[in-house]
């Protein structure tokens, strides 16, 4: 209910909900990448094996779709 505030429980119900959940791990992706930007520029020392493995994931999808 955080991400949506003040909307009713009905409109919940009527959300798309794996549209929204598609658009949440789009957004996780742009977020672990800009993380790696950051790191590779020095802004930030390290990231989490989980990140790591999401990039990896990343990586390889946009390689069998080149």
């Amino acid at each position: 209910m955080r991400k949506f505030p003040g909307r009713t429980l009905e409109e919940l119900d009527a959300m798309n909900w794996p549209r929204y959940m598609r658009a949440m791990e789009a957004e996780r992706i742009m977020q672990v990448e800009e993380k790696r930007l950051a790191l590779l520029g020095g802004h930030i020392k390290s990231m989490s094996a989980d990140e790591w493995e999401l990039i990896a994931e990343n990586e390889e999808l946009l390689r069998r779709h080149r």
